[in-house]
């Protein structure tokens, strides 16, 4: 009955039928047929990887790396599916990533000729951009959603469509 189908196709006619499919479809025909079960679909999980986040800036420098630091593709593609809908940051994150500062124009800020790197650091805790501070102390808060720096008000986090970290106030 249920995998008749499955059963007329060749393998590369089925795996073909595969690759036309999303994420949340192929886990299901993984499910569902035993066949395709046994078949290597390892292809089709990179090639599903690299779809659906290769327009992701923090993905697509890491694109080769991904398949290499997981057990497979399908690995992979999970974790990149769980880490781009995470709304909360870690620190070491906050120091490893490049991060971008600029005032609003109300602030002083004027677009691409005030926009300066800033970094964070983990020890100490400083957060310094050269053009505009002294290094000053920061503490993350709210589990990762929010950065206090110094005295200013916090700053809240937020997780952009496309996989970045946006910090903001009033100010910048």
């Amino acid at each position: 009955g249920k995998e008749v189908l499955s059963k007329c196709l060749p393998d590369d006619l089925l795996l073909l039928c595969g690759r036309y499919l999303g994420d949340r479809d192929l886990r299901t025909l993984e499910c569902v047929c035993r066949r395709f079960q046994q078949l290597d679909t390892e292809d089709i999980w990179k090639e599903l990887l690299f779809r659906d986040f290769l327009s992701y800036p923090r993905y697509r420098s890491d694109r080769r790396n991904y398949t290499t630091t997981h057990s497979s593709s399908k690995d992979a593609y999970k974790f990149v599916f769980l880490d781009v809908r995470r709304t909360s940051i870690t620190e070491e994150e906050l120091a490893q990533l490049r991060w971008y500062f600029n005032l609003t124009t109300e602030s002083g800020g004027t677009g691409l000729t005030s926009l300066t790197m800033g970094e964070f650091t983990t020890h100490p805790r400083l957060w310094h951009v050269p053009r505009y501070h002294a290094p000053m102390p920061w503490d993350l808060r709210d589990d990762g959603k929010s950065i206090q720096v110094s005295f200013f008000p916090p700053h809240p986090i937020k997780r952009l469509d496309d996989g970045e970290w946006l910090i903001y106030n009033q100010f910048v």
